[in-house]
């Protein structure tokens, strides 16, 4: 019987490396595109003068800086709770719902940027 938990406890542990490893590359990938991809759209909206949603304003009023200090933070916070937390089956599920939030995030972000751009589209037929 100990053999059946110790193989399970191991199968645990590296698939909650494996979504830890998803996660950090997630975080690098949407930070980066946050620092990256926001300013152009600020000047792309500052171009057009047109008023923006209030989601739109809310994404674009975080600095990239601050997108920065929070992608940061989330990085630290994942690799501390691996060193803090012994229970493989806390770690997956911690990282699990990181990554879910994570392509939310993304998809609230995206849905933010790109709605004035189809609001306007709309507008002109």
């Amino acid at each position: 019987m100990g053999n059946v938990d110790s193989q399970r406890s191991s199968g645990l542990a590296a698939t909650s490396t494996i979504a830890l490893v998803i996660d950090i590359v997630e975080l690098v990938v949407l930070g980066a595109l946050f620092v990256g991809a926001i300013p152009k759209f600020c000047k792309m909206f500052a171009e057009m003068g047109m008023g923006l949603p209030v989601v739109t304003q809310i994404v674009i009023s975080v600095p990239g800086a601050g997108y920065a200090a929070i992608f940061l933070l989330l990085l630290v916070a994942l690799v501390a709770k691996e060193l803090l937390i012994r229970d493989r089956r806390i770690t997956l599920t911690i990282n699990t719902i990181a990554g879910l939030a994570g392509v939310v995030w993304l998809l609230v972000v995206v849905f933010a940027l790109f709605l004035p751009m189809v609001t306007l589209m709309t507008n002109v037929r």
